[in-house]
């Protein structure tokens, strides 16, 4: 096997770990869709959706990882791509394939991004709407006062 094949085929390993990666992305905003709105919006909410981002960080990491070999492998063949691709047509064509799949990911995953900020958005909207606005002052006021006269450290003196 020669030099090219080795690398396209190291390309194509490439692009299919980082389309597991993004399917699992996909996954995972999909869920966060059913807890966005499904969920009463508390603290079991917060956590499962702090989880899934986690989750989600973890798969970015194996994309910008694979892209980041991706890129110095593709450099060292760029030169004769080209010539070499005729004469490997088929890893060539099932890289093609990937790249479109990897594509076709990435803007269901942005898009899927877009509507659950965009019910993340609302929900937070509609539970503000249910606190009364003497509270929110309450509270306004309350950590305004905070701000303006803080609390002297443990032992230390109290400067105004």
């Amino acid at each position: 096997m020669n030099e090219f094949r080795i690398r396209v085929k190291l390309l194509n390993e490439l692009l299919q770990k980082k389309q597991e990666a993004l399917s699992a992305i996909l996954n995972i905003c999909e869920n966060e869709e059913t807890v966005i709105t499904n969920g009463a919006g508390g603290d079991n909410d917060r956590g499962l959706l702090r989880a899934m981002a986690e989750e989600k960080q973890s798969n970015i990491n194996i994309v910008l990882e694979s892209d980041e070999i991706f890129e110095t492998t593709f450099s060292r063949i760029r030169d004769g791509f080209e010539q070499n691709a005729k004469e490997n047509k088929e890893a060539v064509t099932s890289m093609k394939a990937l790249i479109s799949a990897v594509c076709d990911l990435d803007i269901k995953i942005r898009l899927k991004e877009e509507q659950n900020k965009k019910l993340l958005d609302e929900k937070n909207k509609r539970i503000s709407s249910f606190i009364p606005k003497e509270k929110v002052a309450k509270l306004y006021a309350a950590g305004n006062s905070q701000k303006n006269h803080p609390r002297p450290e443990a032992g230390g003196k109290r400067h105004d």
